[in-house]
């Protein structure tokens, strides 16, 4: 980053391009134009399109007393508006391609400037009483088609560390029922998956065992920070939980299967998927070749990676 003037020669030697649509990034309360965030966001817009990017800095009047930074907002917003109207006239940048992103009390500094920019198209939208309103998020979200926008509720789930990136695997186990296989059977049971650039675990019984019942299927999602690339193998462990205080569930003398019997296994990257074309996306593989389930004995696994 460079600092920039109120000079046409200078903006010119910095590569200012006015055909390519300016983004200005302001900061807000307690915060200035060099905070990591800022520069992170900058570089990501960059990396989204072809831009010209310009930070405010106005850290000497975002620090208390709160009153004081909440009136030096609009004195900086029509230093912004000042810049963009200089911009105007010597360039001939239209204003609407002028977007002001403000954070915090950054979000008021750009309201200031737009009122005053010439012939802005003044988009500057608050939620909405019913957040209808709401714009989606990410750098990319001038993308997405608005479709159904009743209220829906959602929440992000991300890693725990930097940069909180998580990819999403869609899971499905089709359980089979074969003649000798019990109704249901429950204990503790484990999902790895392993792919050509990295693996996971996934204990789907953590706490307690589960009961699972065989003709049905399992569905579940799961997180892995890392790409796993294609998938080439799941490994199942099964524990068959006798639960002697449970008498539908207790083995007498063992007089029963304690096998989980798998058909199948589906694992689906539903990050990167065309909802259209699921089939693309899918990968389903099965137990040994001419078999049409495997049986899990209790305290054993099975491997699953032949495509079928």
């Amino acid at each position: 980053p460079v600092e920039v003037y109120l000079n046409r020669t200078h903006l010119i030697e910095q590569d200012f391009d006015p055909e390519k649509p300016v983004k200005i990034v302001t900061h807000g309360y307690i915060d200035t134009g060099f905070s990591f965030w800022v520069i992170k966001l900058a570089q990501a817009l960059l990396q989204a399109g072809d831009y010209n990017v310009i930070v405010v800095d106005w850290g000497g009047g975002s620090l208390p007393l709160y009153t004081q930074a909440t009136a030096n907002t609009r004195l900086v917003g029509l230093e912004i508006a000042n810049y963009v109207q200089f911009l105007q006239r010597e360039f001939q940048v239209k204003a609407s391609d002028v977007h002001c992103i403000g954070h915090s009390l950054g979000a008021h500094v750009c309201g200031y400037a737009g009122e005053k920019v010439r012939d802005s198209m003044g988009e500057c939208w608050s939620c909405g009483s019913d957040g209808s309103n709401c714009a989606m998020m990410g750098l990319d979200a001038d993308k997405y088609h608005i479709g159904n926008r009743s209220l829906v509720m959602f929440y992000v789930s991300t890693a725990k560390v930097a940069p909180f990136c998580v990819r999403h695997y869609r899971v499905n186990l089709q359980f089979a029922w074969p003649q000798q296989a019990a109704d249901w059977v429950q204990g503790k049971l484990k999902v790895s998956i392993i792919g050509e650039k990295s693996s996971m675990d996934v204990n789907l019984t953590p706490t307690d065992t589960s009961r699972f019942h065989h003709g049905t299927n399992l569905t579940f999602m799961v997180q892995n920070t890392k790409e796993m690339g294609t998938i080439e193998q799941i490994k199942i462990d099964w524990k068959y939980d006798h639960g002697y205080l449970d008498i539908m569930s207790t083995c007498w003398a063992y007089v029963c299967n304690s096998k989980l019997f798998v058909k199948k296994v589906e694992i689906m990257d539903i990050d990167d998927m065309d909802r259209a074309r699921t089939d693309l996306y899918s990968i389903h593989l099965c137990g040994e070749e001419g078999t049409k389930y495997t049986g899990i004995p209790s305290g054993s696994y099975a491997i699953f990676e032949r495509p079928c």
